[in-house]
């Protein structure tokens, strides 16, 4: 796929382990490439992230339960901003697929 979008294989594994995002022309030319819409990307991706979310909630779930009650409230703040950005992320892709219609 690197080859085919004229991109590092490392970038392409920073994309598939989230460490960075493709650039909207790359997101175009994967949508040509694998025959897909934007809207399925993107789609997908959200679908992703809701689950990577499950994933970090639990784990902080467990983290705040094994951790000393002290520091709850420092835990809590980061928690909050953590969903915030989440949010954030998938109202962000909501927007998108409203502004960019599929190839």
């Amino acid at each position: 796929m690197a080859t085919d979008l004229g991109v590092s294989q490392s970038l392409v594994s920073d994309w598939e382990n989230n460490k960075a995002s493709p650039s909207i022309k790359d997101l175009f030319e994967i949508c040509e490439l694998f025959e897909v819409s934007i809207a399925e990307i993107l789609e997908i991706e959200t679908m992703l992230s809701y689950k990577a979310v499950k994933n970090e909630n639990a784990k902080l779930a467990q983290m705040q339960e094994n951790f000393n009650p002290l520091g709850i409230e420092n835990i809590n703040n980061l928690y909050t901003m953590f969903l915030e950005l989440q949010k954030q992320q998938i109202l962000l892709a909501e927007i998108l697929l409203k502004l960019i219609p599929p190839p």
